[in-house]
């Protein structure tokens, strides 16, 4: 009998595994015990870039290309590339269901072992992304991971990738948020006609509300113009927060960015909370300037404590997520200031007030 194993780990939970094993008759070789039980991982074969449940018969298939369990958490998956050996379902001495590979006379196999996370972009580096079926928020997912990945192999930094990732949806969503702040600013210079006609009609709801809906028509002002736009930054903070989880491993082993060895992890010294909160604050300052009649009590005060809040919350947060809200809110107010002098350009209506 002959046998020769050679192994060879990385960084991201793979081995490339060399195995042979030569000896007269059957030979088997058992990768492991089958799991049972209502939480039990699922034992899966992969067969012509397929995942199957159970093994396929002889003759079924052209290429039988690996086997192993699956969890909603974990993948412990033998993937092959080279070998002509089959899996097998079955027992062992003890009688205990187990499974594997094997062969005829001589057993001679080389792969890649993957032992890590059930993460797409894991198994997708280990070639075995087809094993874990993807949703639709998943699908979404990995085309926003696929690009932020392209973004990092155009850099080769992470940190640099997240300032185009930002740069991407703000100009992405520059069309909305346009809406928006149009929107806002007419309102704002509706904003005397609309106190007049709660005044008027103060004792009428019905008749304020249809007063108020007429005079939106008129001034051709959506009221809801700019609930969009702020609805959309928090699905794309989402998906960059996922995607900075799922590429964790990835970014462990790539270059640091400026004091940050990690932008998986937090901020070991919060100055990207502070920078990122303190231009919320700053952004809250400039927003309540440009109303003619600023907030007061309970309203104003929201403004002011909820990036705190948010930064309390959100303190152990990956820092590459706090870098792209740090980074959004600074272009959001350079946004804010053209669409300022834009509207300054524009007409006035004859009966409002100049500005000061």
């Amino acid at each position: 009998m002959t046998k020769a194993f050679r192994t060879r780990w990385d960084a991201l939970y793979t081995a490339e595994v060399e195995v042979r094993v030569e000896a007269p008759g059957r030979i088997r070789l058992v990768l492991g015990h089958r799991p049972t039980g209502k939480d039990a991982p699922e034992l899966l074969f992969l067969y012509d870039g397929k995942a199957h449940p159970a093994p396929l018969a002889p003759g079924g298939y052209r290429r039988f290309q690996g086997l192993g369990l699956v969890s909603s958490d974990r993948v412990y998956f033998l993937r092959l590339e080279e070998g002509d050996a089959v899996p097998f379902v079955g027992v062992n001495a003890a009688g205990h269901p187990v499974f594997g590979l094997e062969a005829h006379g001589e057993l001679s196999v080389r792969g890649v072992l993957y032992t890590g996370r059930n993460r797409y972009v894991l198994l997708d580096k280990a070639g075995i992304a087809v094993v874990a079926p993807l949703g639709l928020f998943s699908q979404f997912l990995v085309w926003v991971m696929a690009f932020f990945e392209w973004l990092y192999r155009l850099t080769g930094n992470y940190g640099w990738a997240i300032l185009l990732f930002t740069l991407a949806t703000r100009l992405l969503t520059h069309p909305l948020m346009r809406n928006q702040y149009r929107s806002m600013a007419k309102l704002q210079r509706l904003a005397p006609k609309l106190k007049k006609l709660q005044e008027k009609y103060k004792d009428d709801r019905q008749t304020l509300q249809q007063q108020m809906m007429e005079l939106y028509r008129q001034e051709k002002v959506n009221p809801l113009g700019g609930c969009l736009p702020l609805l959309l930054q928090f699905p794309i903070l989402i998906l960059l927060w996922q995607a900075i989880m799922h590429s964790a491993e990835l970014i462990h082993v790539s270059p640091g960015f400026l004091w940050l060895r990690d932008l998986s992890q937090p901020d070991p010294y919060y100055i990207l909370v502070v920078l990122a909160t303190g231009a919320q604050l700053l952004q809250q300052w400039l927003t309540q300037r440009r109303m003619p009649e600023p907030p007061t009590g309970g309203a104003q005060m929201l403004g002011w404590v909820f990036p705190i809040v948010m930064a309390l919350l959100f303190l152990s947060f990956p820092a590459g997520l706090w870098l792209y809200w740090f980074l959004s809110t600074l272009l959001q107010m350079g946004q804010q200031f053209l669409f300022d002098l834009e509207m300054a350009r524009e007409p006035k209506p004859a009966d409002e007030p100049p500005s000061a």
